[in-house]
């Protein structure tokens, strides 16, 4: 789990802590239903999930959402006492976990029930419906041998929940969304109370609903990014590193495996103790540029597991080892949407591949 410090690589993430209250507060301006429950799976996104975890809590957030059981034990390790739903597509030979850091399972398949045969006491569980995402999810065909199950071995079902495949065109009501939405309520009403928690919204589906009817799970949203951009959202992380070597080349020499850079004078270029073992994708070797004082630096040669080589020839004469130097946030000029499209990919993939080796500094 991340670090706050490091005594042998000066590369790090920052984690702004007030943007994100920012975010919270102005997602949760996007909704007056009860339930809200921001998504920590993966480490928070990146982000350094027991931190978060503490900080949502301070402000009074009631229910956070994992993927796996260790996450969940992870945020309890932390000290977050309120409810955590934990996503994991299976509980085999995890009963008395759940019930000993008092969990609240998310059942997404019918055989997944199997696993609380054994089960002795009353657990809260909320029950996924596959409306068009086939991805997790119960079928209306399983649905009522479910729920019989459920009785049998002491689940209280207490939400229900679908996921949206494309909830960026919610306000279309001739949409993907508002079709899944029609099939949750139809399943809903012909096999659940009306009293139990509904929750459907992601990020993108909070975001441009318009008016919230539903229960939310916000992930990449609290983070600071979403599709398309808005304007509110603050990017909480920011990449950093310090320079380990500076050093010259000369005019036709190579940088870096298999010498897919040469200069073309003499140049001064930098080393940075990032890599593609760090989270910078070797797919972005010679397509990006980090930013010292405003200024570009063409990232230069392949990116090598721990190391990342940088042009300094436009601010050689101030620039030095130990100048930090970033990839992305505030300082970079790049979000990590901007990385992202570089590579054909998505924030997520960005922000979530920076690994553990990299400390996360927390800023209030």
């Amino acid at each position: 789990m991340p670090k706050t410090e490091s005594l042998s690589r000066p590369a790090f993430a920052e984690i702004h802590l007030d943007r994100l209250t920012s975010n919270l507060r102005y997602l949760q301006g996007k909704t007056t239903h009860p339930f809200f429950c921001p998504m920590l799976k993966a480490n928070a996104y990146g982000h350094g999930d027991q931190q978060i975890a503490n900080l949502l809590q301070k402000e009074n957030i009631n229910t956070v959402g994992v993927s796996t059981i260790d996450e969940a034990i992870h945020l309890r390790h932390g000290g977050f006492n309120k409810d955590i739903l934990v996503f994991s597509p299976s509980f085999q030979s995890c009963l008395s976990e759940v019930i000993n850091f008092n969990l609240t399972p998310v059942l997404s398949e019918a055989s997944h029930i199997e696993a609380f045969k054994k089960n002795k006491s009353t657990i809260n569980i909320h029950i996924k419906l596959n409306t068009g995402m086939n991805r997790m999810g119960l079928d209306e065909d399983t649905v009522e041998d479910t729920l019989s199950s459920c009785q049998k071995y002491g689940l209280q079902v207490i939400g229900t929940l679908t996921h949206l495949h494309s909830s960026s065109d919610i306000s279309n009501v001739d949409g993907f969304s508002h079709k899944q939405i029609r099939k949750y309520e139809e399943l809903h009403q012909k096999y659940f109370s009306d009293s139990i928690i509904k929750h459907v919204y992601n990020s993108d589906g909070l975001l441009n609903a318009g008016k919230a009817t539903y229960g939310a799970r916000p992930g990449i949203a609290l983070y600071g990014y979403s599709d398309p951009y808005n304007e509110n959202l603050l990017p909480v992380m920011e990449l950093k590193a310090k320079l380990v070597s500076v050093r010259r080349v000369s005019k036709n020499e190579v940088v870096s495996y298999g010498g897919t850079w040469r200069a073309e004078k003499d140049t001064t270029i930098g080393v940075l103790p990032l890599g593609y073992a760090d989270g910078v994708s070797r797919n972005l070797s010679n397509n990006i540029h980090f930013r010292y004082e405003g200024k570009q630096l063409p990232q230069i040669g392949n990116i090598c597991m721990d190391y990342t080589m940088v042009d300094l020839e436009s601010v050689k004469d101030k620039i030095k080892v130990g100048s930090v130097v970033s990839l992305f946030g505030k300082d970079a000029g790049y979000t990590a949407a901007d990385v992202a499209k570089k590579i054909h990919t998505i924030p997520y993939e960005v922000l979530t591949s920076v690994s553990e080796r990299i400390p996360r500094f927390f800023i209030d």
